[in-house]
């Protein structure tokens, strides 16, 4: 059995992260997700709505912002690249080692600072 246009749509939303498309229990075959093309999921809001037409047929998607369905269905549908190919790896993890070192370097300052504490009181 082949995936239906609503299958892979909500397939793609789910591999953009958790929690990223509810059903509507009002309407079967519709669902409320966070739009890939804009910034509704920082603020929280399912602005994307997935219709589908009729059992495994063709779906509608259409973002309250105003992404156009071609927008939206260029990134739902586009082949995902190799995440060590994605052109923020690089920069992710950069950042992610600065954090780290970050993290080592107050840990150093609290074990410091807890050191004077115990010499004070002592």
């Amino acid at each position: 059995m082949s995936a239906t246009p609503a299958d892979l749509a909500l397939e793609s939303l789910r591999a953009s992260g958790p929690d990223a498309y509810r059903c509507d229990p009002k309407r079967p075959g519709a669902w409320n997700a966070f739009c890939p093309c804009c910034l509704a999921r920082l603020e929280g809001r399912r602005t994307l709505r997935v219709v589908e037409h009729g059992d495994g047929g063709p779906v509608s998607l259409r973002c309250a912002n105003r992404c156009t369905e071609d927008e939206i269905a260029s990134v739902l549908f586009a082949p995902a690249p190799p995440a060590a190919e994605h052109p923020l790896v690089g920069e992710v993890l950069a950042l992610a080692d600065a954090a780290v070192l970050e993290i080592h370097r107050l840990r150093v300052m609290a074990q410091a600072a807890d050191r004077e504490e115990l010499r004070a009181v002592a």
